[in-house]
């Protein structure tokens, strides 16, 4: 056989086996899965007795009739699994369902609807041997599959986990004034911003202009206005903000809590948000509520301690 005979013959087989693969995967044997445009506007995920509804209103994800937030990442991810899953194997025509973790005890099951349309309607069940596939199964037809993707972190997510945690979420620059109550004393701290003007014959090298005044950015305390504020101190206490974070939403009325421990009032927008931070609940977490919000949440302890000031020593900047 010469040289030009065995190319042509491998590019013949390469071609047969580039269409066999294409028809394979047109074939019925692969369901053929409705696609939509922009986002779905319901997912319902059942596992075992319990279900979590996440609705789309006006563009905002809601969980439940209660309407809690949803974290929207979270949702996004979900949807975008749903919309982009890519069936790579037809596993078995008979449904062994224990085998593949697909019955009803075992499997996870999850619509997708827009404007009323089902989009999806599939068991997922475990994943495969690699760990990086998963077997399901659809409801409305027969066979078990191979999806190439794993959903168990996506889905194997409580009310809770997908709630959203971000209660303030307000940059430093926004923030004007704030103050602390803790333990009985007072902060009250001003930002102040002061031009600095540019040394005199000083001009912009790209365009022979003079330059602008550096803006510094100086925070004053009420009482204590000759004590040298570090503004990095400040800065970071007052970042905490950006987001200020739950780690839970415990099932607590926000009118059964009495005094706040600690007290944050922040003025930025043309409002003032407040944080009260109550006694610890379970673990390291501070229970806490805020203005901007109707719901009781947690706060970790290293998200709150920065708020915890007895001494203005604590913001001063170091003598050097």
């Amino acid at each position: 056989m010469n040289k030009k005979l065995a190319i042509s013959i491998g590019i013949i087989l390469i071609l047969s086996a580039y269409i066999f693969l294409r028809d394979v995967k047109k074939s019925p044997r692969f369901p053929q899965l409705p696609s939509w445009e922009n986002s779905a506007d319901e997912i319902i995920i059942k596992k075992n007795d319990s279900e979590i509804k996440i609705s789309n209103k006006n563009g905002k994800w809601f969980i439940n009739d209660e309407a809690y937030p949803a974290d929207k990442n979270s949702v996004e991810s979900i949807e975008k699994k749903m919309k982009n899953i890519k069936i790579t194997d037809l596993i078995s025509e008979r449904e062994f369902l224990d085998k593949y973790g697909l019955s009803p005890q075992k499997r996870i099951s999850v619509i997708v609807k827009k404007k009323g349309k089902l989009l999806r309607d599939i068991f997922i069940g475990k994943k495969s041997s690699t760990n990086r596939h998963t077997y399901v199964k659809f409801a409305q037809k027969p066979g078990i599959y191979l999806a190439a993707e794993t959903f168990d972190r996506d889905l194997n997510r409580s009310v809770d986990d997908l709630r959203d945690k971000d209660i303030i979420k307000i940059s430093g620059e926004s923030i004007s004034q704030f103050e602390i109550n803790y333990k009985g004393r007072h902060f009250l701290f001003t930002k102040k911003v002061e031009e600095k003007e540019p040394e005199e014959g000083k001009e912009d090298k790209k365009d022979n202009k003079k330059t602008e005044p550096e803006k510094i950015v100086k925070w004053i305390c009420k009482g204590y206005e000759k004590a040298p504020l570090s503004t990095q101190k400040v800065n970071n206490l007052i970042s905490g903000f950006n987001p200020l974070r739950a780690s839970d939403y415990p099932k607590i009325e926000k009118k059964s809590l009495t005094k706040p421990l600690c007290t944050v009032k922040l003025k930025a927008y043309e409002k003032e948000i407040v944080l009260n931070i109550f006694k610890k609940g379970d673990g390291e977490k501070y229970i806490s509520t805020s203005s901007e919000g109707p719901y009781v949440f947690t706060l970790d302890r290293w998200r709150v301690k920065k708020f915890f000031i007895e001494n203005i020593e604590e913001l001063k900047e170091k003598k050097k």
